[in-house]
């Protein structure tokens, strides 16, 4: 079988690196190499430059691999290691995930791209007032963390529709803050400021002057909600290396070490798309010992995440869209 040419990224020329760093802890939430740009970015689109993150905002995953909508699909991040292509591509993480048939995993393939392209225009969709089916589970868990007094730390992933989230878990006590890009398109930071007017939704924009790092600390600080990506490494490369999958695979350190730094709860929070209109939306707490040395304590966070992300997949396994090389 002959090797599909490398696709090169209409935005390829927009790749940013981005690092936050937070009373000395490394924290990469959105990247744009490897096609990615989930940094908890709200909504983004064709020409949304970053979909899918907090709760509920969406990151990069509605971007994928270069560019939303990408010619055919393809969806590919190709790089070369050694002379030879690697592709992030949905079929090897079939074949190599859950060990499917090459005709299983070509058809599982075919239905990750269609339902990825269904998450980009649902995004527009819930952008124009369009309302879907939400069924929320361990509400209660997200409910009694936001009674608290301290704030507290929500973990997403690229899968599913993370933004669908931000529209329907709302604290009225605390203020939902979302890392997003700061330089998604006009018409995108308008539509979503018209959604989250009457909402305690706030966007923090990540900016080349690192001023955001003051915004998140602050809002930590002041018992607000912060939502994090952490599946994906960016500007800074310290991570904690798990098995995932079957296999060992980097996370980027920030996410769990920003948690860690106070001791805050931790919620793991995915919006998995389960019908052409309804959705589920997954609250987990993520569970670790605040007791322990701050190592330890990074260890087991980010252990828990994983376990959770791991859970997803096995439930959803056509709704990963982390399109690079992710067990590199």
């Amino acid at each position: 079988e002959q090797p599909a040419p490398p696709v090169v990224s209409d935005h390829a020329q927009h790749r940013q690196l981005f690092r936050v760093q937070i009373a000395g802890e490394d924290l990469a939430p959105v990247s744009h190499e490897h096609g990615a740009e989930h940094a908890f970015s709200p909504g983004s689109g064709a020409q949304i430059q970053h979909p899918h993150p907090g709760l509920g905002m969406g990151g990069d995953h509605a971007r994928g691999g270069g560019g939303i909508l990408h010619k055919k699909l393809s969806l590919r991040v190709s790089r070369k290691r050694g002379g030879r292509t690697r592709r992030g591509d949905p079929y090897r993480y079939f074949r190599e995930r859950f060990n499917f048939s090459p005709l299983k995993a070509a058809w599982k393939t075919y239905v990750n791209h269609c339902l990825f392209g269904q998450v980009v225009i649902d995004r527009f969709a819930m952008y124009a007032g369009k309302k879907f089916k939400i069924e929320i589970e361990g509400y209660d868990h997200f409910l009694h963390l936001a009674a608290q007094k301290d704030g507290f730390v929500q973990l997403s992933s690229h899968i599913g529709n993370y933004e669908l989230a931000g529209y329907n878990l709302v604290a009225e006590s605390k203020v939902f803050n979302a890392l997003v890009f700061a330089e998604e398109k006009e018409t995108v930071m308008e539509n979503r400021n018209k959604m989250f007017s009457h909402t305690n939704i706030r966007m923090i924009g990540i900016k080349a002057d690192m001023s955001h790092l003051f915004e998140i600390d602050n809002a930590l600080v002041n018992g607000e909600i912060v939502s994090i990506p952490a599946d994906r490494i960016f500007g800074s490369q310290k991570c904690v290396r798990k098995m995932f999958l079957g296999a060992p695979a980097n996370f980027p350190l920030g996410p769990f070490s920003v948690a860690t730094m106070r001791s805050l709860d931790v919620l793991a929070v995915n919006v998995m798309k389960t019908s052409l209109k309804c959705y589920k939306i997954y609250v987990t707490p993520l569970k670790y010992d605040k007791l322990a040395k701050r190592s330890e304590q990074i260890n087991q966070l980010s252990s828990a995440y994983v376990t959770e992300l791991e859970r997803m997949l096995n439930l959803y396994p056509t709704q990963w869209y982390n399109y690079f090389e992710f067990w590199s």
